[in-house]
């Protein structure tokens, strides 16, 4: 218990994560080395069991395939211990990319096979990450919005859809807000034919990081803004 007495759970992303050391391959040459071995066991036996067979002397080819399978089957032992002792067949090192530079992460597994099953996944996941990422399109942009800001030093930080259809009877208007450290503002834009701003609304004091529109319970037609 005191091996498990604290326990860290994170994220991390899988862009930032990459292997730094290939071990891998050693891995995969252990297990052959271990499966020829095991084939070599395997043949001997069936080769002292055909020898039993021989009717004239063969004491002497007895000896020779029993002492040729001690050899194999310590070898064959040895290999099984690798694949549970080894640090280097049930470690995976990796580099963590974070905000204060590059870190090393070692995981210790209690065996070679899961060793494997767990970086075979993490290698897949950052290929079908890789592959989404290039099959993804960027968004074509369409055109610029002009809109006034009520003082310099605004940026754009968020964006959302209200409740509902506009007047019009068409898609619903977009609340796009832009803010700095010490202020915000709230711009309605009509996205019904060719965008247009209907009006810009300046709130001092608060920087919008996040907007919902929340239905009010007394009228559908009403709608609170939640700035945080």
């Amino acid at each position: 218990l005191d091996n498990n007495r604290f326990k860290l759970l994170f994220k991390i992303s899988l862009d930032d994560i990459e292997i730094s050391k290939d071990s891998l391959s050693l891995l995969q040459t252990t297990e052959l080395k271990l499966q020829i071995a095991q084939e070599d066991v395997n043949i001997l036996n069936k080769m002292i069991e055909l020898s039993k067979l021989l009717k004239n002397e063969h004491n002497s080819l007895i000896t020779m395939l029993d002492n040729m399978r001690t050899e194999r089957m310590q070898e064959l032992r040895k290999f099984q211990e690798q694949l549970t002792s080894d640090p280097e067949l049930t470690t995976v090192y990796l580099q963590v990319t974070t905000i204060n530079g590059i870190e090393s992460v070692t995981i210790h597994f209690s065996n070679a096979d899961k060793r494997a099953l767990w970086e075979n996944a993490l290698m897949e996941a950052k290929n079908a990450l890789m592959n989404s990422l290039q099959n993804d399109q960027a968004p074509s942009h369409l055109r610029s919005i002009v809109t006034h800001r009520t003082r310099p030093g605004l940026t754009f930080s968020v964006a959302t859809a209200t409740l509902g259809k506009s007047i019009e009877g068409g898609a619903p208007n977009v609340w796009v807000c832009t803010a700095d450290k010490f202020s915000g503002q709230i711009a309605v834009v009509n996205v019904n034919g060719e965008p247009t701003i209907e009006s810009s609304t300046g709130i001092g004091n608060a920087s919008i990081v996040a907007i919902c529109a929340v239905p009010s319970p007394r009228s559908l037609l009403l709608f609170d803004i939640s700035v945080v």
